[in-house]
């Protein structure tokens, strides 16, 4: 399996419907800069599907734009920790060198 799919089988398990209580926090996504769309009560439509990340809870994205950033990378969008958590040493390590060997590429 490969990293991004690993990322995203334990990132997808904290998806969530928008709602005011995340909203109070982050109101747009900062992957496609779209405004997050709450529960309509009245019209019983949805919220967006979102995912609130452990690093900080102001790191919120819907999870259609997460699940597409971590195809390619396997860190948080905005302050780079990686997303896969309990990882055992070696792995770390092995996660690290690729994200600076990416660094290093996309400069």
């Amino acid at each position: 399996m490969s990293i991004g799919k690993e990322v995203w089988q334990e990132v997808k398990q904290r998806v969530v419907e928008y709602n005011y209580e995340i909203g109070k926090d982050c109101s747009s996504c900062s992957i496609c800069l779209i405004d997050f769309n709450p529960r309509q009560k009245d019209e019983n439509i949805p919220g967006d599907n979102v995912i609130q990340l452990n690093c900080n809870k102001q790191h919120v994205f819907h999870a259609k734009c997460l699940q597409d950033w971590v195809d390619l990378q396997f860190t948080c969008p905005i302050c780079r920790e990686i997303l896969i958590a309990n990882q055992d040493e070696a792995k770390i390590k092995y996660l690290t060198s690729i994200i600076k060997r990416n660094t290093i590429i996309t400069l």
